[in-house]
């Protein structure tokens, strides 16, 4: 880019962040940032803007691998894993309230890179690329313009790759956020329409990735089931799915639940803050939190209310209490222990 940055500087200064790849061009996709845009935005998926001049910055896959090696930067963030909606942006909010940690949410490099694994792309298929490319990934994932650590919250879209993320050099640093079944449902019916696409778009992701049982979907999109009910059961494995990725990869790692938090957010902020190798700060945590546990997690406008949310799933249980009781015999079947 003719008068734009060197290319070390797109992989150096943590101004420049790493947001996409265009993987047929071979290219790297930067968005020129801040810290404070960073540091406030809910997502980093393009649901938030966070350019500061409405550019694009591309940098030549191959410069930028080639160039890796002169950079001296940590090779591997703290990653906050997590399954759908299970208070994981509440404990990423807590952990940067408390601590001069910078929390990544959600980056969107990790979501594409997903999706190439998940599609098969040539480039995932790349034995030489393939490994680097994740690599760098994370070391760009690292920058930060302070000495405080960095925290990647990755969409739960992304822990395709934590297999990959796996075999890069350096040690991996991670929890992960989890929640009963019955949560996960009746999280889903409380997020309406839009809620329930994303769950199933993940459904069809984790099939096409080779993390999902295809027989175990197909046998209940055939049953004989009412529409709620087919959907619960889709859910229901689609959350095993989930669960199973995250215990089977980090078997050794610290897991909360949102009851968790909610019942003692300091407590478990410190055991978040010792799994992660993080500094928290107990006098920051006793300032901030009581204003954290109450913002929406996505919507820092919005209140939360746990009240409001616990009446409302007495409400759908009521609503939809047959199907319920019939996902349960399901689940309590051979079949549905073989699947």
């Amino acid at each position: 880019m003719p008068g734009g940055p060197e290319p070390f500087s797109y992989l150096s200064d943590p101004a420049f962040h790493l947001f996409d790849i265009d993987a047929d061009a071979r290219q790297l996709i930067f968005l020129q940032t801040t810290e404070q845009t960073l540091r406030q935005s809910a997502f980093l998926d393009g649901r938030t803007a966070i350019s500061v001049d409405g550019r694009l910055h591309r940098l030549p896959l191959r410069k930028a691998l080639d160039q890796t090696a002169d950079t001296s930067l940590d090779p591997h963030p703290r990653f906050l894993l997590h399954t759908s909606f299970c208070g994981s942006t509440l404990l990423a909010n807590a952990i940067q309230a408390a601590s001069n940690v910078l929390v990544l949410r959600e980056p969107n490099i990790l979501v594409q890179l997903s999706n190439l694994k998940a599609a098969r792309h040539k480039l995932s298929l790349d034995k030489a690329i393939w490994p680097t490319l994740i690599q760098l990934t994370l070391s760009q994932l690292g920058k930060t313009w302070s000495p405080g650590a960095v925290l990647v919250k990755p969409s739960n879209w992304a822990n395709t790759l934590l297999s990959d993320v796996k075999t890069t050099d350096g040690p991996l640093s991670a929890m992960y956020m989890t929640m009963s079944e019955d949560a996960y449902l009746l999280a889903n019916l409380r997020g309406g329409k839009e809620r329930l696409a994303y769950s199933l778009q993940l459904m069809n992701h984790l099939l096409n990735s080779g993390l999902m049982d295809r027989s175990a979907v197909l046998e209940v999109e055939r049953g004989q089931h009412s529409p709620i009910g087919r959907l619960l059961r889709l859910l229901s494995l689609t959350h095993r799915a989930q669960q199973h990725i995250l215990s089977d990869q980090l078997p050794d790692a610290v897991a909360l639940t949102l009851p968790d938090l909610q019942n003692d957010l300091r407590g478990n902020l410190l055991i978040a803050g010792d799994a992660l190798g993080l500094t928290i700060n107990p006098v920051w945590a006793d300032r901030k939190l009581g204003d954290v546990s109450t913002q929406h997690a996505k919507n820092g406008s919005e209140v939360f209310s746990t009240d409001v949310e616990a009446a409302e799933n007495r409400r759908l249980r009521n609503t939809f209490a047959a199907d319920f009781e019939d996902l349960a015999n399901w689940r309590d079947t051979p079949a549905r222990d073989t699947a």
